[in-house]
């Protein structure tokens, strides 16, 4: 199965809230609709998500611009997937997508949904249309990368893995995505080096609760490392030397 944010604390969204370019914004829209659309696009967090969601289809209702309502799609579908609504979630990104065929992040979405769901081909013809659309997205890159780890294609990913790498903004939740999927493609492609240097580096970024992340997901592969407490002690990473060295697929179910 796909990646589930709701599955892996440490990983932060795998799609942010996006804006529309200011060429696409309306020469007017109400004070009402803009005070909306600046709490629409913010980030969720917790009992913020339901102001978020309020504040979305307060936008879709309202504002004048589709461009405006589709980003307003795409922004509310991820506090649906924040409550693993995954089937409104869709919804919405059909709407972004009808309202605006070439809003690449709707269509980086949309593949997420289809790949959780196991709709592989629909899912990479998204992922393959997001990067059409734009093709220094560092997130649909990352991704994309993840996705084709998932159905085995180590080679194409470990490109688009690089990609996401490169193109990083600099903030420190992308970089760590980006690290992370890199090290998953690594150990899928057999390289123990590089893999153990990959996760050792998302580790040192992330600090106990990616470390602790790992540490369960050791657990659940079955390579004990001894405690998932967020410390980075010897049997923890003996736990994850043989891990790479076996290619257990450590965040892939």
């Amino acid at each position: 199965m796909f990646r589930s944010v709701s599955a892996i604390l440490f990983v932060a969204w795998l799609a942010a809230c996006q804006t529309p370019p200011e060429a696409e914004k309306p020469a007017k829209e109400s004070a009402r609709v803009v005070s909306a659309w600046n709490l629409c696009k913010s980030d969720i967090e917790g009992a913020l998500a339901q102001r978020v969601y309020n504040a979305c289809t307060q936008v879709i209702a309202e504002a004048e611009n589709s461009f405006w309502q589709a980003a307003a799609y795409n922004n509310r579908s991820l506090v649906l997937r924040y409550w693993g609504r995954h089937e409104e979630e869709l919804d919405d990104l059909n709407n972004a997508i009808r309202l605006n065929p070439e809003y690449s992040p709707a269509h980086n979405n949309r593949g997420w949904v289809y790949a959780i769901q196991g709709n592989f081909e629909l899912a990479f013809a998204d992922f393959e249309m997001a990067l059409r659309l734009n093709p220094d997205s560092a997130l649909a890159h990352n991704n994309y990368a993840w996705f084709l780890a998932e159905t085995g294609d180590y080679a194409a990913a470990f490109k688009h893995a690089e990609r996401a790498i490169a193109l990083t903004p600099g903030g420190i939740t992308d970089e760590l995505n980006a690290i992370d999927t890199q090290a998953h493609v690594a150990m899928g492609l057999g390289q123990v080096a590089e893999a153990d240097e990959a996760f050792a580096k998302a580790m040192r970024l992330g600090g106990i609760e990616w470390i602790s992340a790992y540490q369960k997901a050791l657990v659940a592969k079955g390579y004990a490392p001894g405690r998932t407490d967020g410390l980075l002690d010897e049997a923890t990473k003996e736990a994850f030397s043989a891990c790479i060295r076996d290619n257990c697929r450590l965040m892939v179910e």
